[in-house]
């Protein structure tokens, strides 16, 4: 089979590879389309190197079912799936607290493992999740849309409360969808660019505007950063009302100088989110 294979920063190829095989209590899946995540492009320019030279990158993914190992399900065979890519090891304490998403022991497919920019890929059976009447490329949004369906469990709030999103790409975007389904009250988004905001109006969300009008806003019950750069984290602050959450939820900058004085005097609530759980995924 081929393969599209990360040859290091601003390379990729297309490679010859072995067609996998199914362990026990593996599927092997043929893949009908695969999305690209925010943290593979920054794999690809060199700006991350949690990716190795040699990988085949590749978590968000559909297709069908072409062959089950010993211990599988045999029902799965042909049948199309979404692949839930991150595998806690299950075993460590923080896994045994419900938080297998932190697992200290994880790994995600197409990171630490070959992933599905290829032909076909070998998958845990645990990870597979029937798609149903789902097409093939909506099928690749439920692993972003599960990152948005634990965003919303970790707020103290959602029915009827203004919630402020920073940041309208894939993920800002599914947090909007989630959040409007949960019934919250209001949503305003913020981005500098045009075509997104209009992509989170379409999304949900009852207003979008450039960051420079944040100050327009008033202040929000709670706010989620998908952004995750300094000016985000720092609009974040003084845009969330007293006694609100903020959610942290974007990874684009690795360190920000804040006025924590600020949000100590309002008594907000700093919430990190990462990932989610297998719970999270079946409700994606």
């Amino acid at each position: 089979m081929t393969a599209l294979v990360f040859d290091g920063p601003g390379r990729m190829v297309v490679e010859p590879r072995q067609r996998p095989k199914a362990a026990p209590g593996e599927v092997v899946v043929a893949v009908s389309a695969a999305g690209i995540c925010g943290s593979e492009l920054t794999s690809f320019t060199g700006d991350s190197t949690r990716r190795p030279p040699g990988r085949v990158f590749g978590h968000e993914i559909a297709g069908t079912v072409t062959s089950v190992g010993p211990g599988s399900p045999a029902e799965l065979l042909g049948r199309r799936i979404a692949v839930n890519p991150l595998m806690p090891c299950g075993r460590c304490p923080t896994c045994a607290s419900g938080r297998t998403n932190a697992c200290p022991n994880r790994s995600l497919l197409g990171m630490q493992v070959d992933g599905g920019f290829a032909e076909e890929v070998a998958v845990p059976a645990s990870a597979a999740r029937e798609l149903g009447d789902l097409g093939d490329i909506p099928g690749t949004l439920v692993e972003p849309l599960a990152n948005a369906v634990h965003v919303a469990r970790l707020l103290p709030g959602v029915i009827g409360e203004h919630i402020l999103v920073f940041g309208a790409g894939a993920i800002g975007l599914c947090v909007v969808s989630v959040l409007r389904h949960a019934g919250a009250g209001t949503l305003t988004v913020v981005d500098p660019v045009p075509a997104r905001r209009e992509l989170a109006l379409r999304a949900g969300a009852q207003a979008a505007l450039e960051p420079e009008r944040t100050p327009e806003l008033g202040e929000a019950d709670h706010v989620v950063d998908a952004a995750g750069v300094t000016s985000s984290r720092r609009q974040a602050i003084s845009s969330c009302a007293a006694g609100g959450s903020i959610v942290l939820l974007g990874l684009h900058t690795a360190e920000s100088e804040l006025p924590i004085n600020a949000a100590v005097a309002k008594e907000l609530t700093f919430q990190c989110s990462y990932a989610y759980t297998a719970r999270d995924f079946e409700a994606a």
